[in-house]
């Protein structure tokens, strides 16, 4: 998701939430009789006949179209995740004009994900790159046992940030690295 698209849902949810508010305290001072020159019975009556009404199956129609648009754009913004594929790297002294040298950002994720993979501690993992907040990040997924060595797997994973460090420019990704760990086989083992 994007800055403009979290802006947006929380300015939509912090003005909902005022009108639920306001409304709800509204009930609340009717209710109790609290609210000077309110009426007693609400007549709703000229509602009633409101379906009636010619126009109403095109209002609902129209307004059914509406929702439907606004529901698939507010799915499309927030299932749009961005990837970084590329990130420029500082050129060579010398280097021919106009050259211009790029890292392969997934590629990486990938070589990291399959360092990490050789290790015995490690059973599986995966890499790739997202933008979360606005920042370039080397996301890797290690699969470890339950009985692993985390003093072990943490030597990894500091070897592997040391590894991405010495490729990616300075300020060009963060690393972050989650650990699922597996049951053991004990735990999954079906009682007879």
């Amino acid at each position: 998701m994007s800055r403009g698209v979290l802006a947006l849902d929380r300015f939509v949810l912090a003005v909902l939430g005022l009108v639920l508010l306001a409304a709800g305290g509204a009930l609340v001072l009717w209710g109790l009789g609290r609210w000077p020159g309110a009426p007693d019975e609400l007549d709703l009556a000229p509602l009633t006949t409101v379906p009636d009404t010619a126009a109403w199956p095109w209002a609902l129609g129209v307004g059914g179209l509406v929702a439907v648009l606004v529901g698939l754009r507010a799915l499309v913004a927030h299932a749009y995740r961005r990837r970084v594929r590329q990130v420029p790297l500082p050129g060579a002294p010398g280097g021919a004009p106009g050259g211009r040298l790029v890292l392969d950002l997934p590629a990486a994720a990938r070589a990291a994900a399959q360092a990490m993979e050789r290790e015995a501690e490690v059973e599986q993992a995966r890499g790739h790159v997202v933008v979360d907040r606005g920042r370039t990040v080397v996301e890797l997924i290690a699969r470890v046992d339950a009985g692993a060595d985390l003093a072990r797997v943490r030597t990894i994973v500091d070897r592997t940030h040391v590894g991405l460090a010495a490729v990616l420019p300075p300020g060009t990704a963060q690393l972050r690295v989650r650990l699922d760990v597996r049951r053991a086989r004990a735990e999954n083992a079906r009682v007879a």
